[in-house]
């Protein structure tokens, strides 16, 4: 048999591209196992061939769309997890194309295959009224009521994946000063989060029912094997179902085990807590990936934040007078009459800085609303604001010392006023 069939570089694949030299998760086996999996049932029923009678230029990419439209047609996938086979197929027609370069010109119209692109929504997450909800469903009369309370609450409180809380053993879990769950989560990163007074009372209860075994499960099923995906996601919609008739708010709500995760991260911006930190609780690869709980923490505090006091809206036409106005805010001398100044920001809209302390109360005292929209406006400003209004290297030269940037100014926040719209809206960064 030749060194290049198809199922010849499928196997080598697998066994020795993905386990021996990648070594990638289990996770990431099993998954591109079912998508090679649905690819050769689709290509036998296509073209009526047994999967160790396919060659390799039977998968061309034609036949690779069709798959992939199948998948969301028949199927019902999303676009999102329609990518993640069709990125499963590009890595192995990426291997194939150094074992078998005599079939490159197929292999380059697979890898031209482009993603799909998708919407992307609003994350889903409970409020607090939810979360008590769900929280009070579960039966702690009986041993599943208990576990599935505990389940919920240690879900909702640290944010693991539901990988990472099926993973849980005793071993991993401290109840004592400083308590704490360590897991492993994406990219075979260890973290520990911290727990809760009352997580930590729930987990010291549930401990005594179970026997003293530190590889054991912290939630087991009846036969003490770990829970799965499905068995979590099962408890899930269970306690709904009947959070639902006390909750009007769950009706309509697509919750799945992913959205406790969005709901702990939630109530962690809420109380105040930095973003950093929250990356850190998750363990979110960047910074990036925990701004999409920002965005949606912006979009539902809209309407207060434009009422905060402190906060001033205003807008106005630019003029040439508003440069002296802005310097005499920022604390600059009047640049009027140098030589470096130059007469273009009448062209522009104007961005108008004013540093103003939200409340006499210390920083501590503020409300987390106040927090947040503090924090937001040092983060952000300095990518909002024109060079132009920092004035230039050469004007700062000619006044003998160097401008202090806006955020080193006193007082907090730092209140933006933009000019130049001629519109009333307001506009808070």
């Amino acid at each position: 048999m030749s060194a290049n069939t198809f199922p010849t570089l499928m196997e080598a694949f697998f066994t020795e591209r993905l386990v021996h030299q990648k070594h990638v998760s289990a996770h990431t086996l099993a998954s591109y196992r079912d998508t090679f999996c649905l690819l050769l049932r689709y290509a036998e029923q296509r073209l009526h061939k047994a999967p160790s009678r396919l060659a390799l230029e039977n998968l061309d990419a034609p036949l690779i769309s069709e798959f992939l439209d199948h998948l969301q047609e028949s199927r019902g996938t999303s676009a999102r997890s329609r990518n993640v086979r069709l990125a499963a197929i590009h890595s192995f027609f990426r291997y194939a194309a150094l074992q078998a370069p005599d079939h490159g010109g197929l292999i380059e119209r697979v890898l031209a295959i482009p993603s799909k692109r998708y919407e992307r929504s609003p994350i889903a997450y409970l409020t607090q009224p939810e979360i008590e909800a769900l929280l009070a469903t579960p039966d702690l009369s009986t041993w599943l009521g208990r576990r599935d309370r505990t389940l919920l609450l240690v879900a909702l409180q640290t944010g693991l994946r539901v990988s990472e809380l099926i993973g849980l053993r005793w071993q991993d879990v401290s109840l004592d000063t400083g308590a704490h769950v360590c897991c492993q989560g994406k990219g075979r990163k260890r973290r520990c989060t911290p727990l809760r007074k009352d997580a930590i009372a729930v987990l010291r209860a549930w401990r005594c029912e179970q026997p003293y075994d530190p590889s054991a499960p912290v939630f087991p099923t009846t036969r003490g094997t770990p829970l799965s995906r499905d068995g979590v996601a099962y408890i899930l919609v269970k306690h709904l179902t009947r959070a639902r008739q006390q909750c009007p708010s769950l009706e309509g709500k697509r919750v799945s085990p992913h959205v406790l995760r969005h709901s702990a991260a939630m109530a962690l911006l809420n109380s105040g807590v930095d973003c950093a930190v929250i990356a850190l609780w998750l363990g979110h690869e960047s910074m990036e990936t925990t701004q999409i709980y920002l965005h949606a923490s912006l979009s539902t505090r809209q309407p207060r934040q434009t009422a905060l006091p402190g906060v001033i809206v205003q807008t106005m036409p630019c003029s040439p007078s508003s440069k002296a106005s802005n310097n005499a805010v920022l604390g600059r001398p009047s640049c009027k009459g140098l030589s470096g100044s130059r007469g273009t920001t009448r062209h522009y809209p104007r961005l108008r800085i004013m540093a103003k302390r939200m409340c006499r109360r210390p920083f501590r005292d503020l409300t987390p609303a106040h927090r947040l929209l503090d924090r937001l406006l040092h983060m952000r400003l300095m990518q909002m604001i024109p060079p132009i209004l920092m004035g230039s290297r050469h004007q700062r030269q000619r006044l003998g010392r160097e401008q202090p940037l806006p955020h080193q100014l006193p007082g907090r926040p730092l209140i933006l006023l933009r000019q130049g719209t001629g519109q009333k809206s307001p506009c808070i960064a």
